[in-house]
């Protein structure tokens, strides 16, 4: 028995356009959630709808995706499974594939709250936490960049916020989650946090179904970018409100008319070899308000990171970049993308413009 998809709206017929109600994809909530276990499953397409491993565990078939979105004249609140539509898996610990990943996902059953009316966006900003910030249209958890290690200079090591050995690390160095953890997500840039289903960066399944410029191989469970010409949808909403879209969109950002093109981020690797300097953004983010410069800040020893060395590659952490808004570029000029990675600009759903 399929579940009743419900689309309320406790408002005027005119909130039917509004993008945060219209956006969730809930075609697909009647479709069970399946997973491939092994490459082997994989490559034989023997997907199943029940499971268990880890804390990830599924006894029961149940529905992917999306199953309800209501509307209050303040927020929008979405129902979801926190499972994707598309066949989840597999999930590996190492490159060669032999170590399975220690958790499965399962259903959360959660209801997500976003607000209708962010806003303009304000001055002084806060930093995510970690964990869930936000949830994308199919309803899968959006996490941010990071993967919750950072690096704990006293024990020359990266640690976890509950390492086992009794040391935490720093939280000077994060590292990046698609760089140090990708190769535990499955083809679709997936993984668990426990049995929470999320994406850290760019999810190209998703954007394969909203038809977003990327190709989909299924005799080799692969995706590949393949730029269409055509501005990217919206791929999900931050807890704050703001929408979050695919790489695609008006080289003007106040010019519908104007081409659509990649956006340039505003970051780039550093050329550094000792990890002794913060970047500009890295040093304001985390308080250093007396930094020496406007491109570095110096840091005791205590805070310093590991060489960069093959063990511990330049880009390994969020740190490694420097924005190039305080190089001496110009945003808008140089890079598409301020320092947030987003930018004010027109979009399809936004004609008149919103923060993204």
């Amino acid at each position: 028995m399929k579940p009743t998809v419900f689309l309320s709206l406790l408002l005027t017929a005119a909130a039917v356009a509004d993008p945060l109600i219209t956006s969730w994809r809930t075609d697909f909530s009647g479709r069970y959630a399946r997973i491939v276990e092994t490459t082997a499953d994989e490559g034989a397409l023997n997907s199943v709808t029940t499971w268990s491993h880890g804390q990830g565990t599924q006894a029961q078939p149940t529905y992917a995706g999306v199953s309800e979105v209501t509307a209050t004249t303040t927020d929008v609140y979405v129902r979801a499974s926190g499972l994707g539509a598309h066949i989840m898996g597999p999930w590996y610990l190492n490159a060669a594939k032999t170590n399975l990943f220690p958790n499965y996902p399962s259903n959360r059953s959660v209801i997500y709250r976003i607000p209708r009316n962010p806003g303009t966006v304000p001055t002084t900003k806060s930093l995510t936490g970690l964990g869930v910030i936000g949830l994308f249209v199919d309803g899968v958890s959006m996490f941010d960049s990071r993967d919750a290690f950072s690096y704990d200079t006293s024990a020359a090591q990266d640690d976890s916020p509950n390492a086992s050995n009794g040391v935490d690390g720093d939280d000077v160095w994060n590292r990046d989650a698609f760089v140090n953890e990708s190769v535990t997500s499955d083809a679709a840039n997936a993984h668990q946090a426990g049995a929470n289903h999320h994406y850290h960066a760019n999810p190209p399944e998703l954007r394969h179904l909203l038809c977003d410029s990327v190709d989909y191989d299924e005799a080799t469970n692969t995706y590949t970018e393949n730029f269409s010409g055509e501005h990217s949808p919206i791929l999900g909403w931050g807890s704050d409100g703001y929408p979050l879209y695919g790489p695609y969109g008006y080289s003007d950002p106040n010019d519908a008319s104007s081409p659509v093109t990649r956006m340039h981020s505003g970051y780039q690797k550093r050329t550094i070899t000792v990890r002794q300097t913060l970047p500009a953004h890295a040093a304001r983010d985390q308080g250093y308000t007396s930094a020496e410069s406007t491109t570095k800040h110096t840091l005791p020893a205590t805070s310093s990171g590991p060489v960069v060395s093959t063990q511990h590659v330049l880009g390994q952490y969020l740190e490694d970049y420097d924005y190039l808004g305080d190089l001496g570029q110009t945003h808008g000029t140089d890079f598409d993308l301020d320092s947030h990675n987003g930018r004010f600009c027109v979009t399809p759903e936004f004609p008149e413009g919103a923060y993204a």
